[in-house]
């Protein structure tokens, strides 16, 4: 498996010259639309597989995840006893 740079990626995907090419790549891995693994700050790599479900959508469906209700909680839940008296007073 080869991995490529933001700025071999772009290249491939054929971005236009007037782009920041290795920022819009990093920005699509942060948000997970292209898979890529972080080495460092900053630093990205993306495998050509990756690459090539993110080119051809239609070969690797995409499984929405299902997000599970949070019940509420309350902000002085997590405020000591001391808080609490300076809040009521105040």
């Amino acid at each position: 498996m080869k991995w490529l740079t933001p700025a071999e990626a772009a290249e491939v995907i054929g971005l236009p010259d007037h782009w920041d090419k290795e920022r819009w790549v990093r920005a699509r891995c942060k948000n997970g639309e292209i898979r890529g693994k972080q080495i460092s700050r900053g630093v990205w790599r993306i495998s050509e597989k990756a690459l090539q479900e993110y080119m051809e959508p239609d070969a690797a469906p995409k499984v929405p995840q299902v997000v599970e209700a949070v019940e509420p909680i309350s902000f002085m839940a997590g405020v000591s006893a001391r808080a609490r008296k300076r809040v009521k007073t105040s």
